[in-house]
């Protein structure tokens, strides 16, 4: 027995293929040439539009690769539905309420809020503890 086809999750497959498509990329960078820069399989995108839908991992190897991320991407679909991103300072501060330790308190504060920010975010920011 076959599994039926859940039209609305190829929908949302379809309509991020048609949105990546639109995206600004290198001029003569082919799919197969975005997907091995992006380091998955060459059939992401036929993937996509056959309904599968990506991992959030694979999706944002694929924007990194031509300079954008999740955010970036889903940003219309959040307009007024996002809360503003704590300042490094904020997570600090909360976070120290928790830990003891300043040293750990600003290494954690700095990896959350590279985490929130995504990958775009300079390594040389983070802070090791001692």
């Amino acid at each position: 027995m076959t599994k039926p086809v859940d039209m609305e999750r190829v929908g949302r497959a379809r309509d991020i293929h048609r949105r990546l498509m639109e995206l600004p990329r290198p001029k003569g960078l082919s799919n197969n040439e975005w997907a091995r820069e992006a380091q998955v399989n060459t059939s992401f995108f036929t993937n996509l539009m056959k309904g599968s839908e990506p991992s959030v991992g694979k999706l944002r190897a694929v924007l990194v690769a031509v300079g954008s991320s999740i955010p970036e991407f889903f940003a219309d679909e959040a307009e007024g539905r996002l809360v503003r991103m704590p300042t490094e300072q904020t997570l600090k501060s909360a976070i120290s309420e928790a830990l003891s330790d300043d040293a750990t308190t600003t290494f954690v504060a700095t990896c959350v809020a590279r985490t929130i920010r995504g990958p775009a975010i300079e390594r040389s920011q983070t802070t090791s503890p001692s």
